[in-house]
């Protein structure tokens, strides 16, 4: 997407949430069918828990609607709501034990008959991620996932360019660590992960 194209998206989302505010049910219609699913991915992939990532996205759009009894004024929608998405996974976060597993997201949120097996590199990935400080897991989970160019991660973090660069450079180089932690104590493995692992890392669309 161009630049030109980015700004004329910003611009449409900006009115079609000023609409919203003022009572168009049929803008706030358009904003969740263009948002919810992007909200949703990135709350999963933060708490690490489909059911929590649901509720949590839920009680987002409920706070959206309340914005009606006192409207603020909304240029850039989508950093407004995934700073709100951001805040209640932090909240959330706050509140649960370390020992919490993004191994849910597969075992317990989804029958298995529904979704493929996930591949072992896939496994090690998400254990991976599960080990990395929030600032950098959010950062990896917005790029790849999400599919935020790192300008715009950083003007929603209130960062440098150069600060999320360098703390995805830290996070990517910290899962290929651990990843081969994981492989040396697995027989099949030789202690480095595959090459293939960079795909899910976040090495391509620099």
């Amino acid at each position: 997407m161009t630049v030109r194209e980015t700004n004329k998206r910003s611009i449409n989302d900006a009115e079609t949430f000023a609409k919203f505010l003022a009572g168009d049910d049929a803008a706030f219609v358009e904003l969740f069918d263009r948002y919810d699913r992007r909200l949703r991915m990135y709350c999963t992939k933060v708490v690490g828990n489909l059911e929590v990532a649901e509720d949590l996205t839920q009680e987002l759009w409920e706070r959206v609607i309340k914005l009606r009894n006192n409207p603020p004024e909304v240029l850039e929608p989508v950093r407004y709501l995934l700073r709100i998405a951001r805040n209640l996974c932090l909240k959330h976060i706050g509140r649960q034990k370390p020992t919490s597993s993004l191994d849910d997201l597969y075992e317990s949120e989804h029958p298995v008959s529904s979704i493929p097996e996930p591949s072992h590199l896939e496994e090690l990935v998400r254990m991976a991620m599960e080990k990395l400080p929030f600032e950098q897991r959010e950062i990896l989970v917005l790029h790849n996932y999400c599919g935020h160019s790192y300008e715009d991660i950083a003007a929603l973090r209130g960062e440098t360019l150069g600060s999320v660069k360098m703390r995805a450079l830290r996070a990517r180089g910290r899962i290929g660590r651990i990843i081969s932690a994981y492989l040396a104590l697995d027989k099949e493995g030789e202690g480095r992960p595959s090459p293939d692992a960079e795909t899910f890392i976040g090495e391509n669309n620099q």
